[in-house]
């Protein structure tokens, strides 16, 4: 590598974006550590091999994250599927049961008999009557 192409590369930096210092609690520590690193990298002048090596923990660790990241992502994702297909499965337990209950309630009906307004005293001659 010529001299220059070595001054090129130790005087290049890696602009880290302001909104990183705001993440929050559950990748704080692990954007933290890469933006360090990054920022160990852009002080890094003399030795081009271990600007690299920073560049290279730093993309690493990054790779990790966006890892960590995504199969969040996914476990969300299907906490939520299931917890739909949970409340389908109840809305249609809760429908049957309703339906069932139209069901019986239709066939229960209370038979009213002749009789039934009628004192003891009526039922009793309504009876020696045959009817």
């Amino acid at each position: 590598m010529t001299l220059s192409e070595q001054i090129k590369m130790t005087h290049q930096t890696i602009l880290v974006p302001t909104s990183l210092k705001y993440v929050g609690a559950p990748y704080e520590s692990a954007v933290k550590e890469i933006v360090d690193l990054v920022d160990d990298s852009n002080d890094e002048q003399a030795d081009i091999v271990h600007k690299c090596d920073l560049i290279t923990n730093a993309l690493k660790k990054s790779l990790s994250l966006m890892d960590e990241v995504v199969q969040n992502r996914m476990k969300q994702n299907y906490d939520h599927h299931l917890s739909l297909k949970k409340k389908d499965f109840i809305i249609q337990g809760l429908k049957s049961f309703n339906a069932f209950q139209k069901k019986t309630a239709v066939t229960k009906k209370p038979t009213i008999k002749k009789t039934d307004g009628l004192s003891d005293a009526e039922k009793k001659i309504m009876k020696s009557l045959g009817k």
